[in-house]
């Protein structure tokens, strides 16, 4: 029995129900716009905006649900989480692109203290062979009679 309710509860966190949130269009958005400016106080309530249809037309409604409500309360703390999940996602993110700066800066700094490959000295002091220019000395390669 209580191995059937574990499993139930594994369920449960497994099979999570997708969550939908329907964007609200932007004429009924507009109708309720806040000020950021001024400091944000506990309500003791949450506004939601509830879209219902009438055939083809919807309708907005504005519906203060009390904190108290499972339904606020849920929200609340869904949305709780999902701050504190972007924000460690935001710190996950920013850690791994300080540790790329540091290993690229390293990898710099390693390349400019490496040495550079002996050159062969030897290579400018080697004398060429000059090949002499003009019509070749007859005399000189057979001889004079």
């Amino acid at each position: 029995m209580f191995l059937l309710l574990l499993l139930s509860l594994d369920l449960r966190n497994i099979l999570k129900v997708p969550q939908m949130d329907i964007p609200v269009p932007t004429q009924a958005k507009n109708k309720n716009k806040y000020n950021y400016d001024e400091p944000k106080e506990e309500k003791a309530s949450i506004e939601f905006m509830l879209m219902t249809r009438r055939g083809n037309k919807q309708q907005f409604t504005n519906i203060n649900v009390p904190i108290s409500a499972e339904f606020a309360t849920k929200f609340k703390e869904r949305t709780q989480a999902e701050k504190a999940e972007k924000e460690k996602m935001k710190q996950v993110v920013l850690g791994i692109h300080e540790r790329q700066e540091e290993e690229d800066y390293q990898e710099m700094i390693a390349s400019m203290n490496r040495q550079l490959p002996t050159v062969n000295a030897n290579r400018e002091r080697r004398v060429r062979y000059q090949h002499p220019k003009g019509a070749p000395d007859a005399d000189l390669i057979f001889g004079s009679k």
